[in-house]
C-alpha cells in the first residue's frame, strides 16, 4: 500500500492501485475507493474485483455514506442482499480517508477469500486497524494529487491570458 500511495501516477490510476494493493494486502474479493466532491456528496473514484462477481454498490454506497458522516470505520459481517437465511451476505470492512479533520473519501473491502475447504472468512479488527493506520496517508496523497491538478489548471489558464494580452 505504502508503494501504491508514493507511486507518482495521476489520481484515477493511484486510486486504483490504492485499491488493487488493499485487496492484495488483506485477500479481499474486492475494493471501492468513493471521494467527497464540492458538493460534499461521495462520487466513486474506482472499484476493483479480484475474484468473485462483483458487488451490489447500492448497499456499499449507503455504508460509504454513514462511514463519511460518522467519521468512524464499520466493519459488517453479513450485508444482505437477500433475506433468506441460508444466503449470507458480503462481509464488509469501510474506513473514512481522513485529513486532519476533513473526510475526502472512503475505502472499502469486500468479503475475504477463503481457502478451500471453508465457507467464508470475515475481516478481523487487526484489518480494521491496519486500513485505519493508513487512511491518513491515503487522504494526504488523494488531497496532494488534487492540489497539484488545480495548481496545473491555475498555470495553465495564467499562461494563457499573458499570452492573449501579449497579442494585443
Amino acid at each position: 500500500l505504502g508503494q501504491a500511495i508514493n507511486s507518482g501516477l495521476g489520481l484515477d490510476e493511484t486510486l486504483e492501485l490504492i485499491a488493487a494493493r488493499a485487496t492484495e494486502a488483506l485477500n479481499a474479493k474486492a475494493a471501492a475507493i468513493r471521494l467527497v466532491v464540492e458538493d460534499g456528496t461521495l462520487a466513486l473514484g474506482t472499484v476493483v474485483v479480484k475474484a468473485g462477481k462483483g458487488f451490489d454498490l447500492q448497499n456499499e454506497k449507503r455504508i460509504a455514506e454513514y462511514v463519511a458522516d460518522a467519521g468512524e470505520p464499520i466493519m459488517v459481517d453479513d450485508v444482505r442482499t437477500d433475506w433468506e437465511p441460508w444466503n449470507l451476505g458480503s462481509s464488509l470492512v469501510c474506513i473514512p480517508l481522513v485529513l486532519e479533520d476533513r473526510i475526502v473519501g472512503t475505502l472499502t473491502l469486500f468479503d475475504k477469500i477463503a481457502p478451500a475447504g471453508t465457507i467464508r472468512r470475515l475481516f478481523s479488527t487487526n484489518d480494521l486497524d491496519l486500513l485505519f493506520a493508513l487512511s491518513s496517508q491515503v487522504a494526504a496523497k488523494i488531497e496532494e494529487i488534487r492540489l497539484t491538478g488545480r495548481l496545473q489548471e491555475l498555470v495553465l489558464f495564467n499562461w494563457s491570458i499573458k499570452g492573449r494580452n501579449n497579442l494585443f
